[in-house]
């Protein structure tokens, strides 16, 4: 046995008369051997008497992956040519390139896409969080005083920095109490606590028509009175940016 590589076309030139041989019979014992390896394309020449025509045609069919033609209509360059390319051509489907859709921009440059930022034109340096937004940070006093703790020193200075790269922008700064003690003494404790965190930024070198400072008193409490630790979170300073 012959041992056939890739596909193979076996073409049979002929008036489609066989004498003491069946065609279809031998090219079924061909397929049987070598499978799909083996393609048959069977070419009629001559007149092409109808038996010859069923005969060329049964070859073709018992192959299963060739053609019948007649001679006839492969007498001009062009249909010769479109004939070989039939038989010995693979055409290969050129895929369609793929191109990915463009990345979304980050406008801000704050590292978050343009396409999930709630918080666009977010100045520069500021921390944001996973929504692009800069969530300035509250700083906390000790009950009954305007003093500021080490401890927040950082988010100040923090500020500052971002502040001293963007020129453009403003904060405003909410002083909050608890409610213990009068309305009035807290809107002054609340003026006192605003105006701690004001100076702070003013000895960072920040200009004053840039720091706006206000007292809520305990109008605006951020959780309970009822508890130590609800009154603990009132006691604080709020910071706001604007452009």
């Amino acid at each position: 046995m012959i041992l056939l590589q890739g596909k193979t076309a076996l073409i049979f030139v002929g008036d489609g008369q066989y004498k003491g041989t069946d065609p279809v019979t031998a090219v079924k014992g061909i397929k049987d051997n070598y499978g799909e390896n083996v393609c048959v394309y069977p070419v009629l020449v001559g007149g092409g008497l109808p038996e010859s025509v069923v005969t060329m045609k049964e070859m073709a069919d018992v192959g299963g992956c060739g053609f019948y033609q007649t001679a006839k209509n492969l007498d001009t360059p062009q249909n010769l040519a479109d004939w070989v390319e039939a038989v010995f051509l693979t055409k290969v489907e050129k895929k369609a390139e793929v191109v990915p859709p463009p990345k979304p921009g980050d406008s801000d440059g704050d590292g978050v896409t343009d396409d999930i930022d709630q918080c666009p034109n977010t100045p520069m340096g500021a921390p944001v969080n996973d929504r692009g937004c800069w969530l300035i940070d509250n700083i906390y006093f000790d009950f009954d005083k305007s003093d500021l703790k080490p401890e927040f020193f950082a988010s100040l200075v923090l500020i500052a920095d971002v502040m001293k790269q963007n020129s453009d922008i403003t904060v405003q700064i909410g002083g909050h109490t608890d409610n213990l003690g009068t309305e009035k003494y807290n809107q002054v404790l609340g003026d006192k606590r605003a105006m701690a965190a004001k100076q702070f930024l003013l000895d960072q070198g920040i200009s004053g028509d840039r720091i706006a400072a206000s007292s809520f008193g305990y109008s605006m409490p951020a959780a309970t009175n009822e508890t130590e630790w609800g009154r603990a979170e009132n006691r604080r300073d709020e910071f706001k940016w604007r452009r």
